[in-house]
């Protein structure tokens, strides 16, 4: 009954185009900002017009869905990782995505009014980039949409993660690199396979190759390898008037006359699709507030009836199913604002100084900061030009490539060359679920967001003959921060077994960065601030460097968004440096002094999982700040989920700092509590996906920063590494009655702060609990059948095999069950043979 159900709401969608005669319009809206917090996400004062005052209305992006919903009209929705990764950060505190009522992305799940359009992660200017990066940027895409959106189904009912439609970043298209990637997005529907299909700008990437035919059409188009991709155009005339209530509404309005156009076209099949940056109807980024005008015009739309509302995959379902599309060749075509920019070959779009251009240039401009003399930045695209922007992201990648597992011997790097291998490797990638495993362990992963989250929009310029676009500056030059994610993976895979360190330009700017580990943590401090930028940990997880964010500036200082850590009241001034120790052996040191005088000793030693920050000379009250991200890679993917931590340890040592409930990572800043004059404060969160902290220490005082598990042992109970032996467990003789049972079972690695263990026979009846009514005793204490003993990594119990009235239990299977003083609980099986 149910699939004759969404057959028959299928043919209903699919008659108005063969019966009625109405004017179709489609609504894709495009967001891409970077990741940030409310700024780019909220906007519109919604003081005036039609949305003020409706149902829930809020500002900003959520407004324009706000729209459709109330307005009962269907809506196509881009939305890029960096700007789904903004809503996850910031609790998604407007409810835009989630929520289970019907004026959210997420509540809608079910319905048919949202699509979800595909895309890449940031969505950087793919043509420019490498094959191993595009796929990186695709597969992270899904990887974010599946987990902070879970994309709504197709028109007709079938519901799935995978998106029908693809936003080509900035409509630019290269068909033997986009035509595969657009590939990755095929889709079933209940009439079989589908090709997927590409948004591109219809005054160009149409009138160019097809002048005199009507871009309103369904395109198909052919790769050499016989995939097909159907190609829906922007309809300028949408665009230019859907902010303009008098263009739609009034007869003789541009927009109005081309509806009426489309109602009684022939062909009945013709589409006009508004498809643009979202932020210009949603009022924020900087445009002036759309907002009311926007939804005037919506609402307006919902109440003609010779107007018809779809999807731009029910109109590709029309033309798939019912007729042949008309086949377009687009082997090169670009943004009209681009072809301006480059004299109509925006193969020159990085590279100006073929034409003699006096602009600044992608690969003409030097980086500020990046021209350091102690390691000469290589001259990656060899243009003679030390340092420039391409130069910084082509070093990040290269870094990356060396941990990473993807197949691209037979790629082709060349980015202004046709002959893509991209094709060969989507298929490889599709084939088998080594993602993300191909591109290194988690660390390298967080490399690869780095270098793909601060690459969008490359190369951007202010205008016509103008220099390229500040913000690009600002993102571009951060790309070579993937060099410290990828000596930090190189850590993870060959952890060390002493403490060392590794001086060397990570970041590939020129300067000198300073990697001080154990066995435990990796840090990489900067020379500005002589602050921590990155810290990793052994078990995989990024608690320190959030990367990825805008800086607000070039440069390697701290603009109040990227403290790392140790970062002391904002000095962003040079330190000197001096080696103390660099190992390898039991302990490693470094000691950075501040240009006033004052100086700090960083150490660290074998098998702990923090670093100390010893201070002398500096002056009172000195305030440390810190940015904490812990486990940034499951931050990124998944909806807020920390929590504060502020307390005091067993021993006597102050904390705080942040946990991360999914995975258990910390950051914490801690002092012993005996000093005075210490007090540590919350400084709020930041844009750039990292929990601001701070303490105020005294003159010559000392804090730690951990980063691994051993406070979370200590306060919570972690359990997740207790272990059983010898199991089975066999007693010395076999007979119970006169046997010795010298020894027992063994459960050690246990954590500080286990509440109790308790063990049952197969029925489930217990028969021993093994601190029941006593105090931990140690294991040379005869008189007691339970047994504790503490030691540096952990405790143990033993289980000798008795009941609680002491008597031996026979052959067979027994349960344990530990828990935690905070209710964690662990469960294994003991065997006892005779």
């Amino acid at each position: 009954m149910k699939n004759f159900k969404v057959i028959i709401l299928s043919l209903i969608l699919l008659l108005p185009a063969l019966v009625f005669s109405t004017a179709k319009v489609a609504f894709v809206h495009h967001g891409n900002q970077n990741i940030t917090w409310h700024g780019n996400r909220q906007g519109g004062d919604m003081s005036s017009g039609d949305l003020a005052g409706r149902h829930d209305a809020r500002p900003g992006f959520w407004a324009t869905i706000d729209s459709h919903v109330y307005n009962n009209v269907a809506v196509d929705l881009h939305i890029s990782g960096t700007l789904a990764q903004s809503y996850a950060w910031g609790e998604d505190d407007d409810y835009m995505l989630q929520g289970n009522d019907q004026y959210n992305i997420h509540g809608m799940a079910n319905s048919y009014q949202i699509e979800i359009v595909g895309g890449a992660y940031a969505e950087h200017i793919m043509p420019y980039a490498d094959e191993d990066m595009n796929i990186f940027a695709l597969q992270y895409f899904k990887e974010i949409m599946t987990n902070l959106i879970n994309p709504v189904g197709t028109a007709n009912g079938n519901n799935t993660n995978r998106s029908k439609v693809c936003w080509v970043p900035e409509r630019t298209w290269k068909n033997w690199l986009l035509h595969d990637f657009a590939c990755t997005y095929g889709y079933e529907s209940i009439n079989g396979w589908r090709a997927p299909t590409v948004v591109l700008d219809g005054n160009t990437a149409h009138d160019w190759y097809m002048p005199g035919t009507l871009y309103q059409q369904i395109h198909q188009m052919w790769n050499g390898n016989g995939e097909q991709v159907f190609v829906a155009f922007i309809d300028y005339v949408a665009n230019e008037n859907m902010l303009n209530t008098s263009g739609v509404q009034n007869p003789g309005g541009w927009f109005y006359d081309h509806l009426q156009w489309l109602n009684s076209h022939s062909n009945q099949d013709l589409v006009s699709i508004y498809g643009d940056d979202w932020e210009k109807a949603a009022g924020v980024a900087d445009w002036w507030d759309n907002t009311a005008a926007y939804d005037s015009n919506i609402n307006w739309i919902s109440n003609q009836g010779w107007v018809m509302a779809i999807h731009v995959s029910e109109a590709v379902e029309w033309w798939g199913v019912n007729k042949t599309a008309p086949t377009i060749d687009i082997p090169y075509t670009a943004y009209s604002y681009l072809q301006s920019w480059t004299g109509g070959n925006y193969d020159y779009w990085y590279d100006d100084s073929i034409q003699g251009w006096g602009k600044e240039s992608f690969v003409t401009t030097e980086s500020w900061e990046c021209q350091g003399t102690e390691d000469p930045v290589t001259d990656f695209n060899n243009n003679s030009v030390i340092g420039d922007f391409e130069d910084l992201w082509k070093f990040g990648v290269t870094k990356l490539r060396e941990n990473s597992k993807i197949d691209i011997s037979n790629a082709d790097y060349d980015y202004l060359q046709p002959g893509s291998k991209t094709a060969g490797i989507i298929k490889a990638l599709n084939s088998s679920p080594k993602y993300p495993g191909d591109f290194g362990n988690s660390i390298n992963q967080v490399g690869w967001i780095t270098l793909m989250g601060m690459l969008y929009e490359t190369a951007w310029h202010l205008g016509t003959g103008d220099e390229i676009a500040y913000w690009q500056k600002n993102l571009s030059n951060h790309t070579r921060y993937a060099g410290c994610f990828a000596y930090g993976a190189k850590w993870l895979d060959n952890l060390p077994n002493y403490s060392g360190i590794e001086i060397d330009d990570f970041d590939g700017g020129g300067y000198f960065e300073w990697a001080i580990f154990n066995d435990q943590v990796c840090a990489i401090f900067e020379r500005k601030g002589g602050r921590a930028m990155w810290v990793f940990n052994k078990y995989g997880e990024v608690i320190v460097g959030n990367s990825m964010s805008n800086w607000g500036g070039e440069g390697d200082g701290d603009t109040g968004g990227h403290p790392g850590i140790f970062c002391d009241d904002n000095d962003n001034r040079d330190y000197s440096v001096t080696v103390i120790n660099a190992g390898p052996g039991n302990y490693a040191e470094i000691e950075f002094s501040n240009p006033d005088g004052w100086s700090k000793r960083i150490s660290i030693n074998t098998g702990d999982d923090f670093l100390t920050a010893k201070y002398s000379g500096n002056p009172n009250n000195l305030r440390v700040y810190g940015g904490i991200s812990p486990d940034l890679k499951t931050m990124l993917v998944s909806w807020y989920d920390l929590s504060k931590i502020e307390d005091r340890d067993k021993v006597g040592n102050d904390f705080i700092g942040y946990k991360n409930n999914k995975s258990k990572a910390m950051g914490i800043y801690s002092w012993n509590s005996e000093q005075s004059g210490y007090s540590g404060e919350y400084n709020g969160r930041l844009d750039s996906v990292a929990e601001r902290i701070s303490v105020v220490i005294p003159q010559d005082g000392e804090i730690k920063f951990f980063s691994g598990k051993s406070l979370n042992n200590l306060l919570y109970g972690d359990l997740e590494s207790v272990r059983s032996y010898p199991n089975p467990f066999k007693p010395t003789d076999g007979n119970p009655e006169t046997g010795s049972w010298e020894g027992g079972v063994i459960l050690d690695k246990l954590p500080d702060g286990v509440k109790s263990c308790r063990i049952f026979n197969a029925r489930g009846r217990e028969i021993a609990t093994l601190n029941k009514g006593i105090i931990f005793k140690s294991n040379e204490d005869s008189s007691y059948i339970s047994e504790y003993k503490i030691f540096a990594d952990g405790g143990y119990l033993l289980w000798k095999g008795k009941t609680d009235d002491n008597k031996k239990v026979a052959s067979g299977v027994y349960i344990y069950v530990i828990e935690s003083n905070s209710g964690i609980k662990k469960t294994g099986k003991l065997v006892v043979v005779k």
